[in-house]
């Protein structure tokens, strides 16, 4: 493969990253949460993936981006009343953490998941109560 074919082959999965990261942030802002979900799993994750591996410094761009999208689409799930993607949720914190190159945002992506733990707390309490009246 010559020099200039695989800067371009690199540049075609960042372009398509930046675009599959825009459609899922678009349906998560419509409240379209399987549809965004559906986006991150089988669009904006392989594509960052090959990314990575084609082309690491390409890849070092969209990481904090990748880093953000995926803490929003945790809490977005709760806040949809579906609690019962707990291990989702806590798989999607956890991409967001792996992610983030700014050093800033695991710190935001930690509160964001304690805060998302407090109400699931809360919701299991709630439903023990529920079953012993």
């Amino acid at each position: 493969m010559r020099h200039g074919m695989g800067e371009e082959y690199s540049q075609g999965f960042s372009v398509q990253l930046t675009r599959a990261r825009a459609e899922a942030r678009e349906q998560l802002n419509d409240t379209e949460l399987v549809r965004a979900l559906r986006t991150v799993r089988n669009e904006v994750l392989p594509l960052a993936d090959r990314l990575r591996q084609s082309a690491p410094e390409t890849f070092e761009a969209h990481r904090d981006a990748l880093a953000v999208l995926l803490n929003d689409c945790a809490p977005a799930l709760v806040d949809a009343g579906r609690p019962g993607e707990r291990p989702v949720i806590q798989q999607l914190f956890r991409g967001a953490v792996g992610y983030a190159k700014d050093p800033v945002l695991p710190e935001v992506i930690k509160a964001n998941q304690q805060g998302v733990h407090i109400p699931q707390r809360a919701n299991r309490r709630i439903r023990m109560l529920v079953d012993v009246i």
